[in-house]
């Protein structure tokens, strides 16, 4: 899709950028390594090294064998900085982009979590300490992220055959909102924090206020609290 395409783009970019930001294309010049010794050469973690460099093989920058990694050809003569075509710096020499400083940040620290008011959305999630003002913001972007995706998979049999579904972590209600449109029968369940809840409820009376009878709100922290034990089935989606 156009809209797919486009947004993966900026994704593309940045990968080109980190590489050449912590010298992965100078470093594998006339070598061919596995990921670990190349994150050590490079003092990159490997868990967040393998993954870039499975992006940059299907874009013809890297080489696989098997296990082993290597520069491709264009790579040596345009990202090698040992190369007198080198032309890195067109990428690297500009401001970098939020997903580039997030990128280079996770290779280099191995965690690059999303942060907002100086605390990572992950830690605040796992204590179940997130403000009005932030779970609003968080879910509304969460919401146009996920409802257009919900929408093309709830009409899977999966579902078909269940009557009462939690989605663990639900979030804006966007898989709520597409069972209860596509399966008459099933009865969905948000389990999420109460002020994410809160902007879930607004975002349904909004939309969709008709199936607000169909789903329900539970309250909890999937991290620490108990999950329900009325439903005969759970949805883990974007978590």
């Amino acid at each position: 899709m156009i809209f797919e395409d486009y947004w993966f783009y900026q994704l593309e970019l940045g990968c080109i950028t980190a590489a050449i930001e912590v010298g992965l294309f100078t470093f594998l010049d006339g070598k061919k390594l596995p990921v670990q010794e190349i994150a050590k050469g490079l003092q990159l973690h490997a868990h967040a090294l393998e993954p870039l460099l499975l992006n940059l093989t299907p874009m013809g920058f890297i080489d696989k064998d098997g296990e082993l990694y290597s520069s491709s050809q264009e790579s040596k003569t345009l990202l090698s900085s040992k190369s007198k075509f080198y032309r890195g710096d067109y990428f690297v020499e500009t401001r970098k982009t939020a997903i580039e400083e997030r990128l280079i940040q996770f290779l280099r620290k191995g965690t690059a979590p999303l942060n907002e008011k100086g605390k990572s959305y992950s830690e605040m999630w796992e204590k179940g300490e997130i403000d009005q003002d932030t779970a609003y913001g968080f879910t509304g972007n969460m919401h146009s992220l996920m409802k257009y995706t919900s929408s093309l998979n709830a009409n899977s049999d999966v579902f078909a055959q269940q009557k009462h579904l939690v989605d663990v972590g639900g979030g804006s209600g966007a898989w709520a909102i597409a069972l209860t449109k596509q399966h008459p029968h099933l009865r969905v369940s948000i389990f999420d924090l109460p002020t994410v809840l809160k902007a879930a409820k607004e975002i349904i009376s909004d939309e969709n206020p008709e199936l607000l009878s169909r789903i329900e709100f539970l309250p909890g922290n999937f991290f620490t609290d108990p999950l329900p034990k009325n439903a005969d089935s759970f949805l883990l989606s974007n978590i």
